[in-house]
């Protein structure tokens, strides 16, 4: 399996190599955001069905919103969060009402 050829400008990855450049980038990905929120990870005994493992990637970018003492405050961040969305995906355990109002605020 050739991954690199030699072209006239120098070299290029091969149809191989692409995909395997693609699924390195995914890898890299998925292991920065335990790395970045491994106390979450290894607090939290999960679950994940084999459908969302392919997409665990996508939370590279993401953001843990918690609580120790407000239990609001957890809340009223993401009610922020949503307000100031440009572009917006959402998990959340619950939805409260004025979710829906702050999605109307949005800039989406």
């Amino acid at each position: 399996m050739l991954l690199v050829e030699s072209t006239e400008g120098g070299y290029v990855l091969t149809v191989w190599g692409e995909v395997i450049k693609h699924k390195t980038l995914e890898i890299i990905k998925i292991l920065s955001t335990f790395k970045k929120h491994d106390d979450w990870w290894l607090s939290h005994v999960i679950e994940i069905p084999d459908e969302f493992l392919y997409g665990l990637d996508a939370l590279s970018n993401s953001e843990i919103i918690g609580s120790d003492v407000d239990i609001l405050s957890a809340h009223n961040r993401h009610i922020s969060l949503i307000k100031k969305a440009h572009d917006l995906k959402l998990i959340t355990p619950v939805f409260y009402a004025n979710f829906a109002d702050a999605l109307l605020e949005t800039q989406l």
